[in-house]
């Protein structure tokens, strides 16, 4: 036990908390699903980024401010949270990562 780490339930390819991956597991029936199983995870990250574009109104092309909302959380996103400049930072590039991509498939 370290006292000034934050103790957190992430793990697997998707690192979804405990309570998430239990909802998702509720929602979607797939009660088999495993955070370890990249197939799983990568179905996680999809439903996870389907509620966020349906609940808080992100376009589902918007890498932005879905990377944001997977990365600080529903809770803090929901409340108008966009994080740190470091957080802000990683979005931007992942955001140029994904228009890069769609620029080659085109």
């Amino acid at each position: 036990f370290i006292p000034w780490k934050h103790v957190s339930s992430a793990t697997g390819f998707s690192q979804a908390l405990d309570g998430t991956w239990s909802q998702y597991q509720r929602e979607t029936g797939n009660w088999a699903a495993r955070r370890s199983k990249f197939a799983d995870a990568v179905d996680f990250v999809g439903w996870y980024h389907s509620k966020t574009a349906d609940t808080y109104g992100v376009a589902r092309n918007d890498t932005y401010n879905l990377y944001l909302a997977y990365y600080l959380g529903w809770t803090a996103y929901g409340r108008g949270n966009r994080g740190d400049a470091g957080v802000q930072g990683y979005a931007r590039a992942t955001d140029k990562m994904a228009r890069d991509y769609a620029q080659q498939l085109s």
